[in-house]
């Protein structure tokens, strides 16, 4: 059996119609102190892709900073512009 890998801690919805903005705040594991982390701009074909991404990259981050053993975690964002 494979452990199971938890998801992210929380997810974030942010969204401007006037600006055409849609944006995720995923945090994946404050486990090993405060988060840390980047913004992402890319025009996604969905949100759904977007928030994928977005949860994608926050692992890796997770991953990296754990390994890096600065104890930070990270909060990557992601933005969409509306079409």
């Amino acid at each position: 059996m494979q452990p199971r890998i938890p998801g992210p801690e929380e997810i974030i919805q942010i969204s401007d119609p006037a600006a055409r903005l849609t944006a995720f705040l995923v945090i994946d594991s404050t486990r090993l102190g405060p988060a840390h982390g980047g913004v992402r701009v890319r025009a996604y074909d969905s949100e759904r892709d977007a928030l994928l991404d977005a949860m994608d990259l926050a692992r890796a981050m997770t991953v990296k900073a754990a390994a890096s053993m600065t104890k930070e975690k990270t909060r990557p964002s992601q933005v969409s512009p509306n079409r």
